[in-house]
């Protein structure tokens, strides 16, 4: 039997209007495939064997009139470079200085001081390198 799944939230007060949100999924083998076409969540992103699915994602959203263009962005003035070793423990700041590429972004929510934030006094240490270890879990996660 093939993976599918359909999830649906409902939310409503008394009174109000009843909203209702499904999701579906199906792996690729599902007889349903060509018309449901969102699979199943992959469990564990951090290995090097999910590349390709990623890679995959990211080019078919240049398919989806919903998604944003990726092609020729101005980039951020700073971003994290995490390389292409995925066992480093070491990136680094890397200055745009204007170009334009693509890349991926971290929504993340601070929630006070923390260990690691970037600040003036330790630009020019991360524009060498930080280590990871000393990032929080939800930033490492991202950059693994």
């Amino acid at each position: 039997m093939n993976d599918w799944a359909v999830s649906i939230a409902i939310a409503s007060k008394p009174d109000e209007f009843t909203s209702v949100l499904i999701d579906a999924y199906t792996d690729l083998e599902d007889n349903t495939a060509p018309y449901v076409t969102a699979r199943p969540p992959r469990a564990c992103l951090q290995t090097i064997s999910a590349l390709p699915e990623v890679n995959d994602w990211l080019e078919g959203c240049k398919l989806h009139r919903e998604c944003p263009k990726q092609d020729d962005v101005r980039l951020p003035t700073r971003l994290v470079d995490v390389g292409s070793d995925v066992s480093s423990d070491v990136v680094k700041i890397w200055h745009s200085e204007g170009t334009t590429g693509r890349y991926a972004a971290l929504s993340y929510c601070w929630g006070g001081p923390q260990d690691g934030a970037l600040q003036s006094g330790n630009l020019e240490q991360y524009q060498q390198a930080i280590d990871i270890k000393k990032l929080s879990k939800t930033i490492r996660d991202a950059i693994k």
